[in-house]
């Protein structure tokens, strides 16, 4: 439902582009409603954007107040990228910062522990790693057998 959502938004000859009256109300939808449609729209207009931390607070308040299950990886993205010259590889987080790292681990757990199949998918691939945890093979192949779509 997400991935539909994310691209109603936008169409493709015009780049996502959104007038600063737009983009309040998004942010304003998100902060008061946790608005997936308005979450979704802004998300893809500034991933096409080199200002792609502008949605690290949304992605926050989604998670904390609204417990959307989609943004757990956003925010590792971010505090990655941040950290990597804008740049997402997963093995990068081995390059951050303890509080950083501690950080994103944090909000990967809280999905997984949500059922959310894409942290889950990434903390498998840390833990069979070792990528900013210790490396556990068997926390790792166990996290991956419950991705199994």
């Amino acid at each position: 439902m997400f991935l539909i959502l994310a691209f109603i938004g936008c169409k493709k000859t015009d780049s996502c582009l959104l007038t600063e009256k737009e983009i309040f109300q998004l942010k304003t939808d998100i902060i008061t409603r946790g608005s997936q449609a308005s979450y979704a729209r802004l998300e893809n207009y500034y991933s096409s954007k080199i200002n792609y931390a502008e949605m690290f607070p949304y992605n926050i308040i989604m998670i904390n107040k609204f417990n959307n299950n989609y943004a757990h990886n956003k925010i590792l993205e971010v505090i990655i990228k941040l950290n990597n010259n804008g740049k997402f590889e997963l093995s990068a987080i081995k390059k951050l910062n303890l509080g950083d790292r501690d950080f994103v681990i944090y909000y990967l757990l809280k999905g997984a522990s949500q059922e959310n199949p894409e942290s889950i998918k990434t903390l498998s691939e840390l833990y069979n790693n070792g990528w900013g945890v210790p490396k556990d093979l068997k926390k790792g192949d166990s996290l991956q057998s419950v991705y199994v779509i």
